[in-house]
């Protein structure tokens, strides 16, 4: 498969939660704050910054650790982030461009800089 293909599959996947109106999955809430822990894409993105992990970072499907990882992208690789946002933990995580999250401690603390905040 090229990678306009899997790029256009991985749109129409990420897309299928908005069409039907709920979440890929949810995690139980957290037992401390009552918090509930939405494991999904979220709306928002803007201009894509290409940025460099610090570290091995999970690639998760929502921005909480307990959200599903999808795989781990190695320490010193480029990833096209669009977004960031704070959890319900005050907790600052990236928007990739595929439509998964990666904790801030992956990146140089400058990367926030570069990018919009996730809307909604």
């Amino acid at each position: 498969m090229n990678r306009l293909s899997k790029l256009t599959l991985a749109a129409v996947v990420a897309a299928v939660p908005a069409i039907h109106g709920g979440t890929v999955a949810e995690a139980a809430p957290a037992a401390e704050t009552g918090a509930a822990i939405q494991c999904y894409a979220m709306p928002g993105g803007g201009w894509i910054h290409n940025a460099r992990t610090t570290s091995a970072a999970p690639n998760r499907i929502g921005p909480y650790e307990a959200c599903r990882n999808t795989g781990t992208i190695a320490s010193g690789r480029t990833v096209a982030l669009a977004c960031w946002l704070y959890n319900d933990y005050n907790n600052l995580w990236y928007k990739t461009n595929s439509n998964t999250y990666i904790y801030s401690s992956h990146f140089s603390s400058s990367v926030k800089d570069r990018l919009s905040p996730c809307e909604g």
